[in-house]
């Protein structure tokens, strides 16, 4: 290899790493400038402070408003951004996921009547701990509709975030009444909410939908089939090199679905980058 070639590959190399610092996915998101801006936000939503943080790289501009505290370590919050034109909500995911998918109820209930999807069960313990925020969050969320009317709004979330940013999505749009077209959802290893009618109908309702996975992440595959669950359509998983691949269906099985030996610390890194209490350096 001469001289010039080995500048020219430290230089790409040196590259590659700052644009992982920065959280620059290497794949084909359709929407990378939002992928960066989500996962950030559900960084974000684990590291406190909202109110006195500075708010830099994807988040720059964000403006908070609003913090919400539930059961079942739900926390997080909201704000908007005037450099996109977005409302954010986003949901801190648990301390400890390993934890929280043995301990929290997974038993289902139906779905509210109000969002008309026959046979439609969802998680019990997801749903009560989403109800027990929604209230404020869509409070919060009306008065920076009527201040901001043409931003749209952007849900996120990772892990046990993931899951009430889900179902939080589905509730605005149904039981709130915003409309479908200003809700994007974006999630980062999700555990399934839904029962199979649920997963079908929800996946009908919200009209931007990613759920990003990330290799051989563990919470995707809880809770199970044989528990009646199904994921939400939309998957665009993530392989070890940081490629994304946008999936067909709702259990893709050549994306994260194909795997039967799943990893912990595939969980806890999304884009490159630490997610979950360990990132908060980043954010």
């Amino acid at each position: 290899m001469s001289g010039l070639q080995c500048v020219l590959v430290m230089l790409l190399m040196t590259c590659a790493l700052a644009m992982a610092q920065l959280g620059y996915v290497a794949g084909v998101f359709d929407d990378p400038a939002m992928a960066n801006a989500t996962l950030t936000y559900s960084e974000i939503a684990y590291c406190g402070d909202y109110a006195t943080r500075e708010y830099s790289g994807a988040a720059a501009g964000f403006v908070y408003t609003y913090e919400f505290n539930g059961l079942h370590e739900n926390q997080g919050l909201m704000g908007y951004n005037p450099n996109d034109q977005t409302i954010y909500i986003s949901f801190r995911g648990s301390s400890d996921p390993q934890n929280w998918i043995t301990n929290l109820e997974a038993f289902q209930k139906d779905c509210p009547a109000s969002w008309n999807i026959a046979g439609c069960g969802v998680h019990k313990g997801f749903f009560n701990a989403e109800q027990d925020v929604i209230p404020g969050i869509y409070a919060n969320l009306k008065s920076l509709m009527d201040k901001y009317p043409s931003y749209k709004v952007v849900v996120t979330g990772h892990s046990l975030g993931a899951a009430l940013a889900t179902v939080t999505a589905a509730d605005l749009i149904s039981s709130y009444g915003v409309p479908a077209s200003k809700v994007t959802l974006w999630n980062y290893g999700s555990p399934r909410v839904f029962n199979e009618a649920g997963s079908v109908g929800v996946s009908s309702m919200i009209l931007s939908i990613h759920r990003v996975t990330h290799h051989k992440d563990l919470v995707p595959h809880s809770p199970t089939h044989n528990m009646n669950y199904q994921h939400i359509d939309n998957e665009w998983y993530e392989d070890p090199t940081a490629d994304v691949v946008s999936c067909t269906g709702y259990e893709d099985p050549n994306c994260s679905y194909k795997w039967a030996i799943t990893s912990i610390k595939d969980h806890l890194v999304y884009m490159g980058l630490d997610i979950g209490e360990a990132g908060c350096g980043w954010v």
